[in-house]
């Protein structure tokens, strides 16, 4: 992954941003996979809704043009596809 320096993180667009408040950025693909990934972690530590991680998934799938990889469960929880 690219790194992001405060100075760069500065100059990436809003619109460049899946999370809320300027978090997850995913300007190129490799941060976009990194916000996919990490999105279930923030979840579960509770720093983020479960809506927000669907947004924060379903942005990065479309910069990695692609359907995100994960459907919801019954309970709440993404599953992967197998």
């Amino acid at each position: 992954m690219a790194r992001l320096t405060a100075k760069g993180r500065a100059r990436i667009p809003k619109s460049k941003f899946a999370g809320p408040g300027r978090t997850f950025p995913i300007e190129d693909r490799s941060h976009a996979i990194a916000a996919e990934r990490l999105a279930p972690r923030s979840e579960k530590a509770g720093n983020i809704t479960a809506g927000e991680e669907a947004s924060i998934e379903a942005k990065a799938a479309r910069v990695l043009d692609e359907k995100p990889h994960r459907v919801k469960g019954t309970q709440g929880h993404f599953q992967y596809k197998g």
